[in-house]
């Protein structure tokens, strides 16, 4: 029997779907037999209905209800590559089975064939001629793993002992940090595909009822998407979509991101992108008043060079975890300081972890019965980040007016940005909830609303440690990644997950660049700029190109008057952030786990451009072919100009015709790749060194047979090149000039040297 867009539904209630060669097979008759002991399915009764999807809006389906197994499923047809489903479960179980899922994903997928072998340790090895298949792995909370596992590599594991780990990232799945290489789980959305074939896209659109995952079977032609049923009052769980392609899309997140913006009733306009100092870096919790003061006053005097917006006081003020008062060296008062950074022009910024409390505080004392406890008394399991501390159940309801009344206190202090850490300590695994009612995702969202409305509309609040999915809507900004630390590989270097690593860190910022300005503003952590770190020059040029190109948060983290001329200029270099929206295309998303190409495509008055990032993650020095064939909207000419950002080096390339670059260990190349127009007389705008953007510095732009003129603007005082292609032996004048002749860089290509002012200089370039 057909239902909503040619939808067959069998008598046992499977059915297939598919979009071209892109097929899925979804059985929602997971883990329901006959009380007869014979190993029957329960008989299901079908219907037709219309459905309300949230983020989606109104569509028809199909429901299913199983006889005798307290099971219902329904299924809402999005469009002719996309279904949502949802199941209402009233077995008492701790895990609720949506469906299954059996997939091929087009004509050159082999999928279970007698050519695909299985190697000794039960991991699937493809047959002869056959791609290995991708899947995008998403952890639970911030810091957990974001990445792809390729079919026949273990899913990472965190280095540390699973009893100090387990507490950050056991979200819908239980033991997730032990996870074998048989089977690839993800929490709220997975993505898999291969090269040359089709994709496939699975996710929750909304965790305000349950955390739910989708689990990878071996082979990876089958997987299973479940909720984690937490709670003994039943409800549907949250719609699922699944979503084929027939093709592997350069931007696969898209319609996803927009349908979960939707459903959460994200309203924001990510025009207002924080951009900071913040203390925790350098100072850790040796933080005080006088030193917050003295980088307050080294910003100001770099004001017209560096003009940040945020001054934010990290861990270390306070008398405890959990006694939120200032210790003895903020002795005037976090009101003072706050007032001091605001006379100053800078919005005061300040660090809580609301469900979070040493075990020795005063708030653990006066209340012990907060605390998350397991069934047998003892303290749920918290991880440790360095030290062990006590959760707080926030299922009670006074934790959670305890939470919102110290965000109201720091906000009546004055500070207008809130960073709130340990997030997922209200919610902790195996903790023995004082309410039962409600799953973990129902009771962290309502905190965390009572947070937002406590904090009030016009306080800017980021997220850290946070359970993804309970977030949305609710905060502006979360960091979608683990601490950066001091060096490039954390201390147990093989770590993927949330020991301190920049190398991790850059990982889940680009893996998780699409949630930027759809979700929330992306914080992809600190850029370290001062010499005492182990951070090599090329790799802070990386650091600085992955967090500008993936258009999030831009914080400092050093005492900056030991920050020497040449590094700050990175940072003026980074100002203003990236105007991109959720535009980053990642190519090899699924082929890489670090992915080692990621552009973006830039229009403004200069006409399109695209900004192509190539990342080497290597320990050692490398010789990469970079041809950019992976660009859409290809040049008609074939040819291509290309002005590399950080060795200020031009290159005219041909489509096909690969070009050499050498890239130092964990460093980058970045190019500002343009069309070459066909025109002999008229001159074109190639880039500049002023803004990692190389675009868009350009505020007016008029270009004749015979003259330019152009305005250039970063909104600071800076000096630098701008690239020309120009017909003619330019002759330069205006603000912008400095009076130096232009450099020919080959042929018509020149490098005008500049000097901008902040309100913006003119340049005017004629025969």
């Amino acid at each position: 029997m057909e239902y909503g867009d040619g939808l067959e539904v069998g008598k046992d209630g499977d059915f297939e779907f598919k979009n071209g060669g892109c097929i899925a097979k979804i059985s929602p008759r997971v883990g329901r037999k006959s009380r007869k002991g014979s190993g029957d399915l329960w008989s299901v009764e079908v219907e037709s209905a219309g459905f309300s999807i949230p983020g989606v809006g109104d569509r028809n389906g199909f429901r299913l209800e199983f006889d005798q197994a307290r099971r219902k499923f329904e299924v809402a047809c999005i469009d002719n590559s996309a279904i949502a489903v949802r199941v209402l479960d009233e077995e008492e179980d701790n895990k609720i089975l949506l469906c299954e899922l059996e997939f091929q994903l087009g004509q050159n997928d082999r999928g279970d064939s007698p050519d695909v072998e299985v190697c000794s340790a039960c991991n699937p090895c493809p047959g002869p001629g056959s791609d290995p298949l991708g899947v995008l792995i998403n952890g639970w909370q911030s810091w957990s793993f974001s990445g792809s596992v390729k079919q026949r590599q273990l899913m990472p594991r965190p280095a540390t002992p699973r009893f100090s780990s387990k507490g950050f990232h056991d979200g819908a799945f239980r033991k997730v940090t032990t996870m074998k290489g048989e089977r690839h789980s993800s929490e709220m959305f997975l993505l898999i595909g291969k090269k040359n074939s089709g994709s496939i896209l699975c996710g929750f659109l909304t965790q305000v009822q349950y955390y739910g995952a989708i689990e990878v079977h071996r082979f990876h032609r089958r997987m299973t998407i479940m909720s984690r049923s937490d709670a003994s009052t039943p409800k549907w769980t949250d719609w699922a979509v699944i979503e084929l392609f027939e093709r592997k899309p350069l931007s696969p997140f898209n319609r996803y991101a927009d349908w979960t913006a939707r459903a959460y009733e994200v309203h924001e306009s990510f025009k207002d992108i924080p951009a900071g100092w913040c203390s925790w870096y350098h100072y850790y919790n040796k933080i005080s008043y006088d030193s917050v003061r003295e980088n307050l006053t080294k910003l100001q005097g770099i004001r017209e060079q560096l003009p940040l917006k945020v001054i934010q006081v990290d861990d270390g003020w306070q008398k405890k975890w959990g006694d939120w008062e200032p210790n003895d060296k903020f002795q005037r008062g976090m009101s003072t300081l706050a007032r001091e950074i605001e006379q100053a022009g800078f919005r005061p910024g300040l660090w809580l972890a609301p469900f979070a409390a040493d075990k020795d505080s005063e708030l653990v004392r006066k209340h012990p019965e907060w605390r998350a406890l397991r069934s047998n008394g003892r303290l749920a399991n918290s991880g440790n980040p360095g030290k062990w501390f006590v959760g707080l159940d926030v299922s009670q309801k006074a934790v959670v007016e305890h939470a919102a009344n110290e965000i109201r206190k720091a906000v009546s202090w004055g500070f207008t940005y809130l960073k709130l850490d340990f997030l997922y300590a209200g919610v902790l695994y195996d903790c023995d909830r004082k309410d039962r009612a409600r799953s973990r995702a129902q009771v962290l969202r309502n905190a965390l609303e009572a947070i937002r409305e406590a904090a009030g509309p016009d306080v800017f609040i980021v997220g850290c440690g946070c359970p993804l999915g309970s977030a949305v809507g609710l905060f502006d900004a979360m960091r979608i990644g683990c601490d950066v630390g001091p060096q490039w590989y954390g201390d147990l270097k093989w770590d993927k997950w949330n020991l301190p690593s920049v190398s991790t860190s850059l990982r889940n910022s680009i893996t998780r660049s699409w949630m930027n300005q759809r979700w929330w503003v992306n914080d992809p952590d600190c850029v370290l700029l001062r010499t005492t770190t182990r951070l090599t020059d090329d790799e802070l040029r990386t650091i600085a190109t992955v967090v500008t190109l993936t258009g999030g948060m831009f914080m400092l983290s050093d005492a900056l008057a030991e920050v020497p001329a040449e590094r700050l200029r990175i940072a003026k270099i980074m100002w203003p952030p990236f105007p991109n929206h959720a535009n980053l295309i990642v190519p090899h998303l699924l082929e890489e786990q670090s992915p080692s190409v990621v552009f973006t495509q830039i229009e403004n008055h200069t006409g399109a451009g695209f900004i192509y990032a190539v990342i080497n993650w290597s320990g050692a020095t490398s010789k990469k072919s970079v041809t950019f064939d992976d660009i859409p909207n290809k040049s008609s000419s074939g040819q291509y100009h290309c002005v590399e950002f950080w060795t200020s080096k031009y290159y005219s390339v041909q489509t096909g015709k690969p070009i050499s670059v050498e890239i130092p260990p964990h460093g980058v190349r970045l190019f500002a790749v343009r069309k070459m127009e066909d025109s002999e007389v008229r001159a074109q705008y190639l880039g500049s060194n002023l803004h990692f953007s190389c675009f868009n510095e350009v505020t007016y732009y008029s270009s004749g047979e015979d003259k330019v003129e152009l305005t250039l603007n970063v909104n600071q005082k800076t000096d630098g090149f701008v690239y020309m292609s120009v017909p003619w032996d330019p002759k330069v004048s205006g603000t912008a000039s400095t009076g130096t002749k232009p450099e020919r860089q080959g042929e018509r290509i020149w490098k005008i040297p500049v000097a901008v002012e902040p309100d913006g200089s003119s340049l005017v370039i004629t025969r």
